[in-house]
């Protein structure tokens, strides 16, 4: 267990499609029980309520392994998070990446700076806070995408390990 607080708020997003789709195939499979057991097949009832129990848990998480890994960090309002990650992964051959260029619905769209990583195969983005309507408003705190596809293991726990070292001290921005 470790007893730095970075490495251990790091937090894996789930799309809401895959729950949404997990719920759907469930309520479709325990209907077509229902429907089975009023036209008078009580065998295929059964065999449709074993289904409804089981398939939709296989589909949940073999759809969350099979789809891109996003991890977030969420960083103190007040740090300069684009220069301690960029000298976190100084000896790593990272580009820089144009957020806008990113497709649509790609949660790093909308980060201030992206960079693109070799090994681990995986993108990493960062936000500042965001600028605050009203100053009695609290800030919001900064946050730190990494994106990798499936099956990044070992390595992408070692990158997340390294960027939450240099997350620790932070230089304040303001």
């Amino acid at each position: 267990m470790s007893a730095d607080p970075y490495e251990a708020a790091w937090t894996r997003g789930t799309p809401s499609s895959l729950v949404l789709a997990f719920l759907g195939v469930a309520g479709a499979i325990w209907l077509l029980a229902l429907v089975l057991w009023e036209i008078g097949r009580p065998d295929l009832a059964v065999v449709a309520t074993g289904l409804g129990a089981a398939v939709p848990v296989i589909l949940l998480f073999g759809g969350f392994d099979a789809r891109s890994q996003l991890w977030v960090l969420r960083v103190p309002p007040d740090a300069a998070v684009g220069p301690a990650l960029q000298d976190a992964l100084a000896s790593t051959r990272a580009a820089d990446v144009d957020a806008g260029s990113l497709p649509r619905g790609n949660p790093l769209r909308r980060c201030a700076g992206v960079l693109r990583l070799a090994d681990p195969f995986c993108l990493v983005g960062w936000a500042g806070p965001e600028r605050r309507v009203h100053p009695a408003t609290p800030p919001r705190d900064g946050i730190v995408y990494v994106l990798a596809p499936p099956g990044s293991g070992d390595e992408l726990a070692l990158l997340r390990g390294a960027i939450a070292r240099s997350m620790r001290s932070l230089p304040s921005s303001a």
